[in-house]
């Protein structure tokens, strides 16, 4: 059993969100922890949640994947320093590929997207029911949407006056649990996706 801990950081206005998955059988994973901090969490605070989080389910079975975009990445040296447990440095772009080097990892947010957008449909991810922040998590992915910019290109983003910090860390973990767990290259998995909404009906049904 492994666990797999997505972070995405925020501090005034965007709230830092953590999502917990653990790996089941058949490759499957269950996301048995969501929660949002308080807005304006201080950094120290951030890493000693994290920090609390792997003592409860062991620093040996746990893998960190922190967003270092924005102001993530002062977060990311403190966790570094205080946790045992491997810590990815997750970049997040608007580019479309990916690159890896180390524990430093610089992802496309249509990769995350998508490859959150096929855990659901392909229901390798289960949720535990009645967890905190469930309800909040399930708003989240109702009201997230894919936009067509000026330029052409899509934009991946909570709808005006929404937050979507608990689907981002979510589908950092996810990214993380998939790639350092399954045979095949994860990208080949997310690719081809095209996500146009997050299939929240299908992830209503798959409560652990």
């Amino acid at each position: 059993m492994k666990f797999f801990i997505g972070v995405d950081v925020g501090q005034r206005v965007d709230h830092t969100a953590i999502a917990v998955l653990e790996t089941a059988e058949k490759q499957k994973l269950h996301c048995t922890h969501v929660e949002r901090l308080v807005l304006g969490t201080a950094f120290t605070a951030v890493v000693a949640r994290l920090c609390e989080l792997e003592t409860k389910l062991g620093c040996e079975k746990t893998t960190v994947a922190l967003d270092s975009s924005g102001v993530g990445a002062p977060v990311v040296e403190l966790a570094r320093s205080r946790l045992r447990s491997p810590v990815f440095e997750i970049v997040i772009t608007g580019g479309a590929s990916a690159t890896t080097r180390g524990k430093n990892w610089t992802i496309p947010k249509t990769h995350l997207i998508s490859g959150l957008q096929v855990g659901l449909e392909q229901k390798e991810v289960r949720f535990v029911a009645g967890m905190p922040f469930l309800d909040v998590l399930v708003s989240e992915l109702q009201h997230y949407q894919v936009r067509a910019t000026s330029t052409g290109s899509e934009a991946f983003e909570a709808r005006q006056g929404e937050h979507d910090d608990l689907v981002l860390a979510l589908a950092i973990g996810l990214y993380a649990a998939k790639k350092l767990t399954t045979p095949v290259k994860f990208s080949e998995l997310v690719a081809d996706a095209a996500p146009r909404r997050l299939p929240i009906e299908a992830a209503m049904r798959n409560w652990k």
